[in-house]
Parts: structure tokens; C-alpha cells; sequence
């Protein structure tokens, strides 16, 4: 049996797709390089310069007021600087929203570690923000 020529166009296409969906396929297997994985959270380029002063007070957020209220801040000195430095670049806007977001986490953790509620769980759930801040460096309640 003699093949037209459109079913040589079809069987062609039919390799290519197999080809492209097994290249892509071997490619989403692969592991991400190694290089990439090893730059630590806190040194990202381009990250506003707050966030490793953020994960210190976070880190400060259940110690005496000597300790806490210096780490505090620095915090606040930093994101005060931030947004009256001329240069735009040091921190994109909504990375400031998100280390407002965070801020305002960590006060509430601290306020309820200092005097707890009656809510149940209040607690848990600013630590489970706080914690999420310093891991991501963003805010995940928005």
C-alpha cells in the first residue's frame, strides 16, 4: 500500500509531538542546580535591606525587652530608611507591603506572648505567620 503525501506530513507530526512531550517530560524529572539551591534566603539579590534585620527581631520576638526592643529598632530604622532613600531599586513596593505585613505579625506575636487573649489558638496562628515571614520573606495573609 502506497502512503500520500499528507499522511507522510501526519506521521511526522506525530513523531514530533512524541519527541517534544519526551524532551519535556525528562526535563520536569531533572533536579533544579545545585547552585541555585544554595543561595540562602536572606542574602537575595535585590531584597530589601530589612529582611535580615526582620529575621533577627523575629528571632528576638520571645526574649526579655532588652533584647527585643533593639532588634525592634533596627527594624523600624531600616524600613524608615528604606522608604526615604532616593534609590528605587533597593526594595520593589511590594516587598515593603509584605515587611509591613510581617511587622505586623511579629507585634501581634509579641503582644500576645506578653498578654495572652482568651481567643484560643491566637498564639499559634501569629507564630505560624511570623514563622512563614522569616522562612519566605513575604507575607502570607494577604
Amino acid at each position: 500500500m502506497r502512503l500520500k503525501p499528507r499522511q507522510y506530513v501526519l506521521i511526522v507530526l506525530i513523531i514530533g509531538i512524541g519527541a517534544f512531550n519526551y524532551v519535556r517530560a525528562r526535563r520536569a524529572e531533572q533536579p533544579a542546580p545545585a547552585a541555585a539551591a544554595a543561595v540562602p534566603a536572606n542574602v537575595k539579590a535585590g531584597m530589601a535591606p530589612a529582611w535580615p534585620l526582620y529575621d533577627s527581631a523575629a528571632a528576638a520576638r520571645d526574649a526579655d525587652d532588652a533584647q527585643w526592643q533593639p532588634a525592634l529598632k533596627a527594624v523600624n530604622d531600616a524600613i524608615d530608611g528604606t522608604n526615604t532613600t532616593a534609590s528605587p531599586p533597593q526594595a520593589s513596593g511590594s516587598e515593603m507591603i509584605d515587611l509591613h505585613g510581617c511587622q505586623t505579625w511579629l507585634l501581634f506575636y509579641r503582644n500576645e506572648h506578653l498578654h495572652p487573649t482568651s481567643k484560643p489558638g491566637w498564639l499559634a496562628e501569629t507564630k505560624q505567620h511570623v514563622d512563614s515571614c522569616v522562612a519566605q520573606h513575604r507575607d502570607i495573609a494577604r
